[in-house]
């Protein structure tokens, strides 16, 4: 009964502790043709992309997987802020068409340090303070706000975009959740063992 007692405590102390203090914020995006609209297409293609932001260091990590292009990728982009049905302007590249083409199937990352690195393109830079960390607090606003910005990857047969996907808040559980959960599933293991 003692360790019944000391297990729940735990349960109340981390279960009710905050989570507000994370330093890591993931967005992601499921790309396909079904969300072009520069025309729409029909393409098979997919591909997966993550944004990934450290607010403590202030480095930006994209992630980038796809597979099944019509042909090489001639130029992918994170485009910015639009509703998620309308197209928007390029505001990061991750490839351009003077850039050697990626293949039909492939994988994209890259980091920065936004304290010594601009990603961005100049224009979106200016309108938003003409900082690389105010630039991204407008990515940012755009991404929390599911669709209003995405990943687009380019191809000779879809010049305005192949596949695309909007950008929004991963979906990950929350620490104290998992914390409660492990201690959950070792309480019931406890349970049945003092059963016994």
């Amino acid at each position: 009964m003692k360790s019944l007692r000391c297990l729940l405590v735990l349960v109340s102390v981390f279960g009710f502790a905050s989570t507000s203090n994370a330093a890591v914020i993931t967005w992601e995006a499921f790309l396909n043709s079904a969300q072009e609209n520069n025309p729409a297409n029909t393409s098979p293609a997919t591909g997966f992309g993550t944004v990934t932001f450290d607010d403590a260091t202030n480095l930006l990590t994209l992630d980038l997987n796809w597979s099944g292009l019509s042909g090489v990728g001639l130029q992918a982009h994170i485009h910015c802020c639009n509703v998620p049905t309308a197209n928007a302007g390029v505001v990061l590249d991750l490839w351009l068409t003077t850039d050697p083409p990626r293949p039909v199937n492939g994988t994209y990352s890259a980091s920065y340090d936004l304290d010594l690195v601009n990603p961005f393109r100049a224009p979106f830079t200016a309108a938003n303070g003409g900082t690389a960390l105010g630039a991204f607090n407008a990515l940012r606003t755009a991404m929390d706000a599911p669709g209003n910005a995405y990943y687009n990857i380019h191809t000779a047969a879809w010049p305005g975009g192949e596949i695309r996907g909007n950008l929004a808040p991963a979906q990950v559980p929350e620490p104290s959740m998992l914390l409660l959960l492990g201690l959950g599933a070792g309480a019931l293991r406890w349970r049945r063992r003092a059963a016994r």
